[in-house]
Formats: C-alpha cells, structure tokens, sequence
C-alpha cells in the first residue's frame, strides 16, 4: 500500500510541474519562430542553460510552443537573458510533452551565467514534409563531400555520381513543389539530419542552408547537364585557385567580394574558351562559401553567394566591373622606392591598415606600382596619411594583379586610424638571387653559424663549406655588376634564414649590411686565420664577455656599442694570448654583436 501511494505521489508531482510550466521566445529583431529560450516556473520567468542543449531538447521545446516537434538549437545567438537559469545539463530524448519531463541538474542548479542562455529556431511550416521520392537520398549525402570531388580533388566526381543525385534532387523537387512548397521551406526540418546539420550553426536568417540550397540548384541545372565539358577545367584549376587565389583555405565570407575577380581571372587563364563562363565562377564561389559557412561561425556574415557576382551572365563582363585602384607612395625623406602606401578609389585618395599587411601584400602593391614582384612591408615607417583608411585585414598570396583581387574587409571599412597606415619598400633593380652557391647562403642560419664561433664550436669544415658557397655566390653576383647589398629586398622576402630577419624595419638597410659585412669578415679574416681564433674562442671569452659587459643583452640603443667596446677589447687582452688579441678579434666581436643582436627599429651602429 506504501509502495503505491508512493508511486501517486511521484506521478501528481511530475503531472503538476509539467502542467504549471510555460515556455517562450523572447530577444530583439527575431521572427516569430525563433528567439531565446525561456520558461516559467515557480511563478518567475527564467533562461535554459546552453550546456548540453542540443536539437533534441528544442524538438520538446518548441512542441511546448505549440510549433511541432521539429526545432534547432543556434546556440546563444539570441544573447542573455534575466532572472533565474532554471535549467542547466538538460538531457531530452526528443519525444516528451514538456521540458519538465527531461533530466536535469534540478530547478535553478547551474554552472553558468546568462552569457549562456540557449537560443532555439522551431519549424513554422508544418505543411511542408521532407517524405517524398528521391529525398531521402538528398538528405542523406554529404554535400560537402560532393563538391569536394567535383572541386577540390580535381574532377574526380564521377558523371554517373552526379547524374543519380541531381536525378534525385529533381525527383524532390517536383514532388515539393505538387504540395506548393520548396527546398527553402525544409531547412529546419533537414538542418537536423546528420549530413545536413554541420550547415546549421546559427542559422536563423538560414544563409547557410539557403546557400548549400542554391549550389545544388546550379549544379545540377547548369553543370549536370554540361558536366564532360566542364570536368577537364575542374581537373586543372583548383591548384592555381589554391596556390593564387587562396582557394578552399578559410577566410571571412566577406573575401568572397573581392577574391572573386581573382577566381575569375583564373578561370580565363586556365579553361577553354567554351566553359569559361559564369556557371564555371558560380560554381566554383558556391565551393568557396560551402567552406567558409561550413568551418566558420560568423554571425556578421551577412552575404548570399547570389550577391556576390548579382546578374551579370558574362565573365569577361565580370571581370570589368572590378574596381579599378591607383596606388602611390608618399611621405617625407622618402626612396624613390619607399613610401606610405595610398590607394586611390572611388576618386579619393586614401591609405591601407598595416593589421596583417605581410610581404606577399607588399610584393602586390609594388606590382601595382610597376617595381615587379619584389617588396616588404616596413609598418608605418613614413607615418600617418589622410583621407579614408581605404583597406584593412587584406589578405593576398602574392601573385594578384591588384589588391582589389586580394581578400579585405571591405572598402572603408577599418578598425584602426592613421596611426596604422603601412609603408612599404619595392626593389628597384635588376640583380637577381639564383646563382649557383646562393641558395646555400640564402637559406644559412648565420646567427646560429656566429653563435657557435663564438663558443668555440664551430669547426673548420662548417666554415669552410658556407664561406665556399659565399665567395661563389658573391663572385657570381658581381659578375652581373650587382653586389649583395643590391640585393636586400629580395632576399629579405623569399628566403627563409636569419638574414629575413635582418632588416624589418630599417629602410636604409643598416640592420642587413651590417650581417653582409659581417659575412665577409667571416669568410675572409677568420676563415684564413681560423687557427688562431679558434683557440681565443674555445678560452671562454664568449662566458667572460656574457657576464662582464653584458654580451647577450639587447642594446635600447646603439650608443651603448660605442662605450661598452672598452669592455669587449679588455675582456679580449684579459681571455686571449697575444696572437689572438688582435683587432681583428675586435671586428670578429663587434660583428657577432651585430648579428646576435635585435636591435630597436631605425638604429644603426
């Protein structure tokens, strides 16, 4: 008898809880179905903790607000809200009445704050079903595997492939449209199977689905159709997108505006004449923002695919409408070659961020300005300019024709002011890099080669070996009139040793020459006289300069070179026998300090 009056005790509990709760949508600029989750208990209005809210749990949610059972939590997009967070750790199976019938930590037990608050959208077209012929199989395949074969993997798509999924696709589509509804009517109900729901994220305006949506319709209506004649273009474009473009590697949606001209500039580069078209652009931005709406969770992202080619049907016609930008250098005490990069466009001259503004973005503007493809970015060496900040965050690889095919922000859209503006330097000759030897050069970590001179253990055969590859090199370069120093920019921005690293900021290249000079003494004095200087090196005059006149500090200024060499030369007559203190054992420290050292910007010794 206990036994059962325990039982209606547990069932009049749960029947009245279930009973007395209420749920509602609430947050700013929201449709009708959709909003932060809140329900009402104990007579007070509270929030649901996003921790373990997952589309189960707005399946029971939204059939509490009377939308059916089809629902999708979008995180916290819908911000936080106030009161009590009565449920935290919730845990549905998806058919319960209420949300009171599902597990949870207990009634205003949580781990979080309202920055956690669950957001949910509920399916308000309960006519439209996902049950007709052939969608099943469209609702069940990875699309983004599909345009992975068909653009990322070069053409690999079979025809018979995509022949049967577009065959399914119509299939669905007719049988949709005998009911009066479309795929864009569906996307709650599909954003929760398993190969569609990685499109979901945040997904209330649903650009995301309405995208995939859209890329289905043009593959299968202008591709399909078509696809033998536009497969061997797909065979061959993709790694010029990728290696030209930036293709497939990220990004904000917003690139997609300006790498378009760069994508379609490719496409006539690299496909016959007869499928370089706009269906090939179009399908190859779909692939693009299939990725971007995939991996990245913008919520700002506020562009369709459609609207970012609009209606032009013709890509030489495509290719025109792309903004066309002057550049010019400026400031004061400037190189020919040097300068605060400005952009002119839409008839105002204006300047460029340095937020990101790398080397290959440098390399694109120096082309622009008619340098060839060699340049750095130096900051904001010449300083500040006027007008519009013009581009921010661009991002290009290198080998675009303009910086309007570069990823950007937007035009005139900028976090920062003027106190950004980027300076670059472009090189202004004809001496080249490639000559035999050089390369050896090039790619050598000469600070590491000094490091281990200076403590004794660099052998004769290491410094044989490099000093061989050097007196090559430079043979070679002079012999086209060039010298090393001739060629700073251009090592400084390809190659990957310590000389990258020399000469970041200084325009007059002190920071470079001084490794150059650094480089012949090497090769010259010690590597002819390495006996003797090898044993002065091995007499731990390396520890006495550390420790006595602070060697392996960074100097706040190079005056401090000019009064701490005393120490070095005495440090050198206390440490080395009288062969070895010689002034060339002073140059071979003094270099090593210029090579070691990271010195501030714009100092020179």
């Amino acid at each position: 008898m206990a036994f059962c009056l325990l039982i209606f005790v547990i069932l009049c509990v749960k029947c009245t809880t279930t009973s007395t709760l209420e749920a509602r949508l609430a947050g700013d600029n929201r449709p009708p179905n959709a909003g932060r989750l809140e329900i009402y208990y104990n007579n007070i209005w509270g929030t649901v903790s996003y921790a373990g809210f997952d589309n189960r749990e707005a399946r029971v949610a939204c059939y509490m607000l009377g939308f059916g059972r089809s629902g999708l939590s979008i995180s916290r997009y819908y911000g936080g809200g106030s009161g009590p967070v009565w449920l935290d750790r919730l845990y549905c199976r998806g058919n319960e009445s209420s949300l009171a019938e599902c597990r949870h930590a207990g009634w205003g037990v949580r781990s979080r704050g309202h920055n956690y608050d669950v957001s949910i959208i509920c399916d308000d077209n309960n006519n439209c079903s996902t049950s007709h012929s052939g969608c099943e199989i469209v609702w069940n395949t990875d699309m983004h595997t599909l345009h992975y074969e068909l653009l990322y993997i070069r053409g690999t798509l079979s025809l018979h492939k995509l022949q049967s999924f577009c065959g399914a696709w119509k299939n669905c589509s007719i049988n949709l449209q005998r009911v009066s509804c479309t795929f864009y009517d569906l996307y709650v109900k599909v954003l929760q199977y398993p190969e569609w729901r990685r499109f979901k994220v945040n997904v209330v305006m649903q650009r995301r689905y309405n995208n995939v949506v859209s890329s289905i319709h043009h593959m299968c209506n202008n591709i399909e159709p078509h696809y033998e004649e536009y497969r061997p273009c797909y065979r061959n474009l993709y790694n010029t997108l990728r290696d030209e473009c930036y293709y497939g590697r990220g990004g904000r949606c917003e690139w997609l505006e300006s790498r378009q001209y760069c994508y379609a500039r490719k496409i006539l580069e690299n496909c016959n004449t007869s499928v370089a078209d706009i269906n090939m652009l179009n399908m190859v931005i779909y692939g693009a923002g299939l990725r971007f709406f995939q991996y990245y969770d913008d919520w700002s992202c506020s562009i369709t695919v459609d609207q970012v080619i609009g209606n032009f049907t013709d890509l030489g016609e495509f290719m025109n409408s792309m903004p066309r930008i002057k550049a010019r250098l400026a400031g004061d005490n400037r190189l020919p070659n040097a300068g605060r990069l400005e952009i002119y466009y839409n008839n105002t001259w204006g300047t460029v961020s340095d937020h990101s503004f790398y080397d290959r973005h440098a390399r694109v503007a120096c082309y622009m300005l008619g340098f060839g493809r060699s340049g750095l970015s130096i900051h904001s060496y010449y300083g500040v300019g006027s007008g519009p900040v013009w581009l921010h965050g661009v991002s290009c690889t290198g080998s675009e024709l303009s910086l309007a095919e570069c990823g950007h922000s937007g035009w005139g859209v900028s976090i920062y002011g003027h106190s950004y503006d980027v300076s670059i330097i472009c090189d202004d000759n004809n001496c080249s890099t490639s000559h035999p030897g050089c390369d050896v050069v090039w790619n050598t970590d000469v600070r590491s080669l000094y490091f281990k001179l200076l403590r004794g253990t660099l052998s004769r055969y290491q410094l044989q070996s490099f000093c061989v590859a050097w007196n090559n090199c430079s043979k070679n370069v002079e012999r086209e009139g060039c010298t090393f120093n001739d060629l700073a920019i251009k090592v400084l921005q390809n190659f990957n040793g310590y000389l990258r690293y020399c000469s970041r900021y200084n325009v007059t290249q002190h920071r470079y020459n001084e490794v150059i000079e650094a480089m012949h003494f090497l090769c010259g004095s010690v590597e002819r006289d390495y006996e003797i200087y090898i044993i002065c090196f091995q007499s731990r005059l390396y520890n006495s300069l550390r420790e006595g006149c602070r060697y392996d500090k960074r100097f706040r200024s190079c005056s401090w070179l000019q009064s701490v060499k005393y120490c070095y030369a005495r440090k050198i007559q206390q440490t080395c026998n009288t062969s070895a203190a010689i002034i060339g054992m002073f140059k071979a420290i003094l270099y090593g300090k210029a090579v070691l050292s990271h010195l501030r910007p714009n100092l020179s010794t």
